[in-house]
C-alpha cells in the first residue's frame, strides 16, 4: 500500500476548500439553507409545519434567488 503525500488533496477537500455555507434562515414557515460552490448554488428548504423538504441546484445565484421568491410569495 502506497502512502498518500501530506500535501495531495482529494477531490472532496477541493470542493470543500471552493465551497460557501451560510447559516440557516427561517422565512414564511420554512427553513432555508444553502451552499454556493463557484457559480453553483445549492438550495435545501424544510417545512416547519410538515417537515416536507425540498433540494434544489442552480447553475446562477440569480436563478436562486428567483426561486426563493417565488415559493415565498
Amino acid at each position: 500500500m502506497q502512502n498518500k503525500s501530506s500535501k495531495e488533496i482529494t477531490p472532496f477537500q477541493a470542493i470543500r476548500s471552493n465551497t460557501k455555507s451560510f447559516i440557516p434562515v427561517v422565512r414564511g414557515g420554512w427553513i432555508i439553507k444553502f451552499s454556493i460552490c463557484g457559480d453553483n448554488v445549492l438550495l435545501l428548504f424544510q417545512s416547519i409545519a410538515s417537515d416536507e423538504v425540498l433540494i434544489r441546484y442552480f447553475t446562477s445565484e440569480t436563478e436562486a434567488v428567483y426561486y426563493i421568491n417565488n415559493l415565498l410569495a
